[in-house]
C-alpha cells in the first residue's frame, strides 16, 4: 500500500495564518508593568548586565522564585527605620531567620514582635520563614517603653502604616488570616523547627496542631499557653531567675547567707594544732560536729532551691495569668516558714560554734554544739504543718504532673535548671522529713564520743528533747492518717442492724439512734486519746440458726465491731453492723484447736 506525499508547502501556509493571526491579536493592548520594589535593585542590576538573549523577563517564573528567596525586615531603632533583605531558607523557623539581625544590633528576640505587612496579628516564632519569601514584615517592640537587649538599642513602637484605616470611619478594618495568606491554613507546632539554645537546661516539648482561627477550641487554646509558659522560661533562662514577688514578700525581709554557708573542706584547716596528735575517739567527735555544721548548710541549699527557684517561678508566671490553676500552697506548703527558721537557726546558732572555733582556732567545742539546740522545740515548731501535709503535697505534686501539661513543662524546666543541681521536685520535698529526724542521730554520734561525764550528759539531754518533739511531730502525723482512715471506714458503714440485745447502759444510749459516730471521744478516755482503726480482716459468726456466717471485722481501740456487706444493688462496698459493739475490756479470747482465735463476751 502506497503512502500518500506530505505537502509541505500547505503546512508553512497554515503556520504563517496563525502567526498572523497571533500578531493582530496582540496589537493595540498595553504592556503589562511589573511593580518593582526598590529593594530588589540588586537582582534588577544583574538581569541589566546579562546580554540581551540571556536576560529573564521581570514578572516571570524564574524572577518570581528569585525573589521569593528573601523578605524583607523593617526595623525601626531609635526613630530611625531600616530595612534589611534576609534570605528565606527551608527547615528553618522564622526566630532562626532573623536571630543573626537582631543580635548584631543587640535586640533580644524574646522582647519583640514580627507582623506580617498589612496585618496586625503577631506571627509566631515557630513558624517556618520560607513562605515568607516575597513578603515584608515588620519588626516592633512588645512594649512601648521597652528596652531591648543591653539597652543602647530601642525597636520602636508599633507603627504599622495600616492602622491608620482605624481612624476613618468610611473603611473597615478586617483582620487576615495569616497563615492562610502565607499558603498555610494550619501549622503543626511539633513539626516545625526548634533553634538549640545554648543552655542544656532549656527543654522543649512537641505541641499538638494548632490552628490559629476565629473557631479555637478550647484544647487549642491551652496548646497557646503552652507556648506562652515556654517563652516565659526563655525569658528567665536568658535574664536570670526573677525576684520573690513583692506583694507575697511585704513583711519578709531576704537575708542573704550565701557567705555564711561557705565553708571549709574540714575542720582540720580551722584546728591550728596537729590532727594527727588527737586521739580517734577525739577525731571522731569533730567529724560528728562538723557532718552538722556542714549538713545544715547543705541542707539550707535544698530550702533555697525550692523557693528561690520553683516557688518563686510558678508565682511569677501566675501573675501572667499562667498556671494559675496550681495551688502554691497544696504544693509547698509552709516551705517559707521552713525556710526561714533554718535561716534563723544556722546564723544564731550553729555559725556561733563555727566562728568560736575559727577566731580561736581551736576544735569544735560540743558544749557550744549542746546550747545551740537548747531551743529546739520553739523555732523548729513549723514542722508539725509541714509534716503532717507532706504526702499530700507529694499527691498534689503527682496528680498535676500526669494531667496538665503546662506544670510538667514548668517541673520539668526547673529541675534542668543549673540552680537545681540536676534534683527532682519530689526529691526536694521530702527532705524537710528527712533532715528533722536526723538531728537525734548526730546528736548522739557527738555524745558517744565525749569524754568528760557532764558535757555527755548535757548533749544526750538535748538528744532526747530533739527526739521527743519529733515523737510528737510523728504522733499528729499519724493522727492524721488515722483519722482519714476512720472517716473511710465511717462512710462504708451505713446502718446498725442489731440482733442482740443491748446488756449496758452505755450501749444502750450508744445505739439509740442506731447510728455509729467514730469520731466521737472514747468513753472513760482522756481528750488526746483518739480512736484509731487498728486491723479491718474476715471472720466467721454463728447466727441464731447455729450456721456459719461471712463477716468482717473492724477491730478499733476501744471495741470491736462485726459487720456485713450490704445486699442493696449499687453498695456492694457498703458495710451494716450486725452484732452490738462489743467493749475490748470486756472481751474473752481462747485458742482454738486449728491454732485460730475466738472472741466472745464475759
Amino acid at each position: 500500500m502506497e503512502s500518500k506525499p506530505i505537502d509541505i508547502t500547505r503546512s508553512d501556509s497554515k503556520l504563517k495564518r496563525k502567526a498572523v493571526i497571533k500578531r493582530r491579536n496582540t496589537e493595540g493592548k498595553k504592556p503589562i508593568l511589573i511593580p518593582i520594589q526598590l529593594d530588589d535593585k540588586d537582582l534588577i542590576k544583574n538581569r541589566l548586565s546579562l546580554p540581551l538573549g540571556q536576560r529573564t523577563p521581570v514578572g516571570s517564573p524564574k524572577s518570581d522564585k528569585r525573589m521569593r528567596e528573601f523578605f524583607h525586615v523593617d526595623l525601626e531603632i531609635l526613630g530611625a527605620k531600616e530595612v534589611v533583605k534576609v534570605q528565606s531558607i527551608k527547615n528553618k523557623s522564622l526566630r532562626e531567620a532573623i536571630q543573626p539581625l537582631c543580635e548584631t544590633r543587640k535586640i533580644n528576640t524574646n522582647n519583640i514582635q514580627v507582623f506580617l505587612e498589612s496585618s496586625s496579628s503577631p506571627l509566631p516564632l515557630q513558624i517556618p520563614c520560607y513562605p515568607l519569601g516575597g513578603q515584608k514584615i515588620y519588626i516592633r517592640s512588645k512594649r512601648k517603653d521597652s528596652a531591648i537587649g543591653d539597652g543602647r538599642r530601642t525597636v520602636g513602637p508599633r507603627a504599622l502604616r495600616n492602622m491608620k484605616a482605624w481612624d476613618d470611619k468610611d473603611q473597615q478594618y478586617h483582620r487576615k488570616d495569616i497563615f492562610t495568606h502565607l499558603g498555610m491554613s494550619t501549622i503543626s507546632i511539633a513539626s516545625l523547627p526548634v533553634p538549640e539554645s545554648n543552655s542544656p537546661a532549656v527543654r522543649r516539648v512537641s505541641l499538638p496542631v494548632l490552628n490559629f482561627s476565629s473557631n479555637s477550641s478550647p484544647k487549642e487554646v491551652k496548646d497557646i499557653r503552652l507556648i506562652e509558659l515556654e517563652d516565659k522560661l526563655q525569658l528567665y533562662m536568658e535574664e536570670g531567675l526573677p525576684e520573690f514577688p513583692a506583694l507575697l514578700s511585704f513583711n519578709r525581709k531576704k537575708e542573704d547567707i550565701s557567705g555564711l554557708l561557705e565553708l571549709e573542706e574540714s575542720w582540720k584547716e580551722i584546728y591550728s594544732g596537729d590532727p594527727t596528735a588527737l586521739t580517734k575517739q577525739q577525731r571522731d567527735q569533730q567529724e560528728a560536729m562538723w557532718e552538722i555544721i556542714f549538713t545544715e548548710a547543705s541542707y539550707l541549699k535544698k530550702l533555697n532551691i525550692i523557693v528561690d527557684l520553683f516557688l518563686s517561678v510558678l508565682l511569677n508566671v501566675q501573675q501572667h495569668l499562667i498556671l494559675c490553676e496550681i495551688d502554691s500552697e497544696k504544693l509547698f506548703s509552709n516551705i517559707r516558714d521552713i525556710q526561714d527558721l533554718h535561716i534563723k537557726f544556722y546564723k544564731e546558732c550553729l555559725h556561733d560554734v563555727l566562728l568560736n572555733a575559727r577566731t580561736a582556732k581551736s576544735l569544735l567545742s560540743p558544749v557550744d554544739i549542746a546550747k545551740a539546740f537548747e531551743t529546739f522545740q520553739e523555732r523548729f515548731y513549723p514542722y508539725n504543718k509541714f509534716c503532717r501535709e507532706e504526702e499530700k503535697c507529694l499527691h498534689y505534686h503527682r496528680e498535676k504532673q500526669k494531667e496538665n501539661d503546662a506544670f510538667k513543662l514548668f517541673v520539668d524546666w526547673c529541675e534542668q535548671h543549673t540552680k537545681s543541681e540536676r534534683r527532682s521536685l519530689a526529691e526536694l520535698l521530702v527532705s524537710p522529713m528527712q533532715r528533722l529526724t536526723k538531728y537525734p542521730l548526730l546528736l548522739g554520734a557527738v555524745g558517744k564520743k565525749e569524754e568528760d561525764q557532764d558535757v555527755q550528759d548535757l548533749v544526750k539531754q538535748r538528744e532526747t528533747e530533739v527526739g521527743s518533739f519529733i515523737r510528737s511531730v510523728n504522733h499528729e502525723v499519724r493522727k492524721d492518717h488515722e483519722l482519714e482512715r476512720l472517716e473511710e471506714v465511717a462512710s462504708r458503714i451505713e446502718s446498725c442492724d442489731i440482733v442482740d440485745s443491748c446488756n449496758t447502759d452505755e450501749l444502750t444510749q450508744l445505739l439509740a439512734l442506731k447510728a455509729l459516730n467514730l469520731k466521737s471521744a472514747m468513753p472513760n478516755a482522756m481528750p488526746d486519746q483518739v480512736r484509731w482503726l487498728i486491723l479491718e480482716g474476715p471472720l466467721k459468726i454463728k447466727d441464731q440458726e447455729n450456721k456459719k456466717v461471712d463477716a468482717t471485722g473492724l477491730l478499733f481501740t476501744d471495741m470491736l465491731l462485726v459487720t456485713k456487706k450490704s445486699l442493696k444493688k449499687g453498695t456492694s462496698v457498703k458495710m451494716k453492723v450486725i452484732k452490738q459493739p462489743m467493749r475490748i475490756d470486756r472481751l474473752q479470747t481462747m485458742i482454738l484447736k486449728d491454732g485460730s482465735k475466738y472472741t466472745e463476751t464475759g
